[in-house]
């Protein structure tokens, strides 16, 4: 008979008999230890933790090795980059008008006439714009990135075994 010491089992060649027949557990080893059965159902899966009442289930499409590997980085993954500047030119600014320009004014300064004629300070300097398009140019080698997102994590192998 085994006896539990305060850090290991003494006198034991192999797992206590009070864990019950049909008990399902997990080894990390490759084979099934003495008196258990290895279960091949699951292969090449990850473990998730359920609530009460749960448990038994298994899902998922996509082998862990396969969801947790090496991807390639497309066009559309979002990332951010620098654009550099773009002076506009006057067809891409929204048409519009400046008032309050200087224009001259033909009435004359004085009653009696001359030469000289007054100014007009409310004048309109006309209008300008063409409100087109403008964009902001890319420079691909401005941003330094990965083609590649390693998503490969840490894993420890594991088989389910079922005492008999």
């Amino acid at each position: 008979m085994a006896v539990l010491g305060s850090t290991n089992l003494t006198g034991c060649n192999s797992i206590p008999d009070f864990i019950g027949t049909g008990t399902l557990m997990l080894f990390e080893q490759s084979t099934a230890p003495t008196s258990w059965v290895k279960q091949t159902t699951h292969n090449n899966k990850t473990l998730r933790l359920v609530g009460p009442g749960s448990g038994g289930g298994s899902g998922g499409s996509i082998a862990f090795s396969s969801a947790f590997s090496t991807v390639p980085i497309s066009a559309s993954s979002p990332f951010t980059a620098t654009v550099g500047n773009t002076t506009l030119t006057i067809f891409q600014l929204p048409f519009h008008n400046h008032t309050g320009g200087v224009a001259p004014d033909s009435s004359p300064l004085s009653p009696g006439g001359g030469p000289l004629t007054k100014v007009n300070l409310s004048g309109n300097t006309g209008s300008t714009g063409g409100s087109g398009a403008h964009n902001h140019p890319w420079n691909p080698g401005s941003v330094s990135f990965s083609t590649n997102l390693d998503l490969r994590v840490r894993y420890v192998d594991v088989i389910i075994c079922r005492k008999s």
